[in-house]
């Protein structure tokens, strides 16, 4: 078969095909004129037509890429209807809406997978080590914490893979938005003009490099594998040692006395924080706020049968009482004019496993703010105000004078109060009764329906009176 016989046969399949993908006569006869300059072209260079056509490629994909760049996007605006135009719009800033959607929410799953794996990786190093007061409880060593960091680790791995996919697919998108822009400013597909030989150096020098890369991934991989060995090796026999470490026993203690001074200079409240047991607060002879303290072991809940996944992660370094006495201490901070008071390690570890009897002696000019879980509370003498708020327990107190704000869930509340006239009284009880005596005398309210009651007296003075409670009884007398 001579050579016009191979070329009318090129041209008769690139014809047919182009048909095939509804392209208009007028743009076929353009094509085939492109294709045949272009082989006369060669011609004239002396080449071979069969170096020409396997230089163009095989006449299915080159028509298949002529007929993809005009449905795509023609720049003979004749040929395309203004609602096609528009339909072809619209269509496009629908592509890009849905993929700034898809794309903005696999970056946010990525970025917060990468970064709780970084920190859940770093937290299993670094919390069993931290000091009571700082976490309490805190994260188990040995098997929890190697759990802990190897899913951290896989989270952050499926992190930062997905952020490559991302960046991927960002890179395909601007491709393509690239192309549509070079098709509907009228690029064609281009022919390849290099000659054979020029064809299969690149394609020796491509092949080359793809086996060299392939080889260096190979090399890198088995190093991470061999590295990555040894890493988890070192890393499970150094978690175990910390978990033994950690389980040294502390000194024996079964009861403690702490003790504290506290200077008052411009301070003018005190706020006493307590869990369960009893507390007394009482004026002091000077300016100072003294704290005696007698904690010893006592449950007041038994949580030994819950059982949850977390408690598996999570452990106490106070399990035993011997160890909780021994890192039992008064904290004091002072902020502004306020002087707060409280126990620490903090949370139910300490709480619900300590009885607390505290005695406080304040000045008396010294506002007193109190909260606790159960306790029993007495207060005397103290003119400069009460406040308290509790759980369970009973409240007794006796003052001069100065506003009282007492709310209570379960128990009684009994106060007594030397002013001499009230701006407000307010009593309230939602099971139990509300009592008010005056100089003696009980006064007489009407009890409103159910199984609770309320007073409410106006005055002329100064103070507040306002006592809540729960269940239980709520009583003020004044002197």
């Amino acid at each position: 078969m001579d050579q016009d016989s191979i070329f009318n046969g090129y041209k008769y399949q690139l014809r047919e095909i182009l048909e095939l993908w509804e392209v208009s006569p007028q743009t076929i006869a353009e094509i085939v004129s492109e294709i045949e300059s272009h082989i006369a072209e060669g011609r004239r260079e002396n080449r071979d037509l069969a170096d020409i056509l396997s230089g163009l490629g095989p006449v299915d994909q080159l028509a298949e890429a002529y007929g993809l760049a005009l449905v795509l996007g023609r720049s003979d605006k004749s040929e395309m209807s203004k609602s096609q135009r528009f339909r072809s719009s619209v269509g496009n800033n629908l592509w890009l809406a849905s993929l700034l959607l898809m794309f903005s929410i696999m970056g946010v799953i990525g970025a917060a997978m990468l970064i709780a794996g970084v920190g859940g990786a770093a937290a299993s190093l670094i919390l069993p080590f931290l000091s009571v007061e700082v976490l309490e409880p805190t994260l188990r060593a040995g098997i929890p914490q190697l759990v802990l960091f190897v899913l951290s680790i896989l989270a952050g791995i499926l992190g930062w893979q997905c952020l490559r996919w991302l960046r991927v697919n960002v890179r395909m998108a601007r491709t393509a938005m690239w192309r549509n822009r070079k098709m509907k400013a009228g690029m064609r597909p281009r022919a390849n003009h290099s000659n054979g030989d020029n064809s299969e150096n690149t394609s020796n020098s491509e092949s080359t490099n793809k086996t060299n890369k392939s080889v260096k991934l190979r090399v890198v991989e088995n190093n991470c594998s061999n590295h990555s060995k040894d890493v988890f090796s070192i890393l499970v026999m150094g978690l175990l040692i910390t978990h033994a470490i950690l389980k040294i026993g502390s000194a024996e203690a079964n009861e403690r006395v702490l003790e504290s001074v506290i200077p008052i200079e411009e301070q003018s409240e005190l706020q006493l924080i307590m869990g369960n047991g009893a507390a007394t607060v009482e004026p002091s002879a000077d300016s100072n706020i003294y704290i005696h303290l007698e904690v010893e072991p006592k449950r007041y809940t038994d949580d030994g049968d819950n059982w949850s996944p977390l408690n598996w992660f999570l452990t106490s370094r106070l399990d035993d009482d011997n160890s909780l006495m021994q890192a039992i201490n008064v904290r004091v901070t002072i902020r502004d004019d306020v002087v707060i008071v409280r126990l620490t390690p903090r949370g139910r570890s300490r709480e619900s496993r300590i009885k607390e009897s505290w005695t406080v002696q304040v000045p008396a000019d010294i506002h007193v703010k109190m909260s606790a879980l159960a306790a029993d509370i007495e207060i005397s003498g103290i003119g400069a105000g009460v406040e308290i708020d509790q759980g369970y327990g009973d409240v007794t107190i006796d003052v001069p004078a100065g506003d009282l704000d007492v709310d209570l869930e379960v128990g009684n509340i009994r106060s007594v109060s030397g002013a001499r006239d009230w701006r407000q009284i307010s009593l309230e009880t939602t099971v139990g009764n509300a009592r008010a005596w005056v100089d003696n005398r009980k006064m007489d309210f009407p009890s409103p329906p159910g199984p609770g009651n309320s007073i409410r007296i106006e005055g002329r003075g100064e103070d507040t009176i306002k006592l809540k409670v729960g269940v239980g009884d709520a009583e003020i007398r004044f002197k």
